[in-house]
C-alpha cells in the first residue's frame, strides 16, 4: 500500500510526511512540532544575524572596528613575542565625499562595497581586512609580500584609494603602527595629488 505525503511549510523549512494514516489527534501534533520547530529555527537565524552583524560591517563584509582591531591586538601580541610577522596597511577611498556630494551617498555606498569586495577576494584566510572609519579600512597582510597584494588589489578595484604600509614588527605598539600607517597614507595622498597637478600643469 502506497503512502500518503502531506507538506508543512514555512519560509526557512518545509516537513513532509509520509504515512497510510494519521488520526486527527496525531496530525494536530505533528503541526504543533513544526510550528515549536519553526519557531526555533526563527530564534536560531536571528540570532546569527546579530552575531554576523556584530562581527561584521553590513555593507563591506569587513570586520567592524571594535571586533576587528580586537583581531589584530591580538595578532600583533603574537607579533611581539616572535611568533608571527605581517604588515599593517591603512587604506583611505580617494575623493568619496566628492563623490557623495555629486552622485549621493548610495553610489558613494556601492563605491566601498566595491573595493571592500575586492580586496577580500584578494587575500588570503589568514589577512583581516577592518572598516576602521567611513571611507576608511585597515588591513592586516600576513605575507613577505604585502606589495603585490596591494598591487593585486589597485588593478582590479575601480576605485581608487591611497594607502600607507608598515611592517608591524617595527612598532611597540599596535596604535603606534596605526598612526604612523596613516602618516604614510596622507603622503601618498598629497605626493599622487601634486603628480597629478605637476602633471596637468606642463
Amino acid at each position: 500500500m502506497r503512502g500518503v505525503g502531506q507538506s508543512l511549510n514555512s519560509d526557512n523549512m518545509t516537513l513532509t510526511i509520509y504515512y497510510f494514516s494519521l488520526s486527527k489527534r496525531e496530525q494536530e501534533d505533528i503541526e504543533m512540532i513544526f510550528e515549536i520547530a519553526r519557531i526555533h529555527l526563527k530564534n536560531i537565524l536571528e540570532h546569527n544575524r546579530i552575531v554576523r552583524s556584530t562581527f561584521f560591517d553590513n555593507l563591506t563584509g569587513a570586520y567592524t572596528r571594535q571586533v576587528g582591531m580586537e583581531v589584530i591586538g591580538k595578532i600583533f601580541e603574537s607579533i611581539k613575542r616572535g611568533q608571527r610577522k605581517g604588515y599593517l596597511v591603512f587604506i583611505d577611498i580617494d575623493d568619496l565625499k566628492k563623490y557623495n556630494d555629486k552622485y549621493g551617498h548610495q553610489k558613494g555606498d556601492e563605491l566601498l562595497k566595491n573595493i571592500s569586495q575586492v580586496i577580500l577576494s584578494n587575500i588570503r584566510k589568514n589577512d583581516i581586512l577592518v572598516r576602521y572609519g567611513g571611507d576608511e579600512f585597515i588591513l592586516y597582510i600576513d605575507s613577505s609580500s604585502p606589495e603585490n597584494v596591494i598591487k593585486r588589489i589597485s588593478q582590479m578595484s575601480e576605485v581608487k584609494f591611497s594607502y600607507g604600509m608598515v611592517n608591524l614588527e617595527e612598532f611597540t605598539t599596535l596604535q603606534e603602527a596605526i598612526q604612523s600607517a596613516d602618516m604614510k597614507m596622507y603622503e601618498f595622498k598629497n605626493s599622487s595629488k601634486l603628480a597629478i597637478k605637476y602633471y596637468t600643469n606642463t
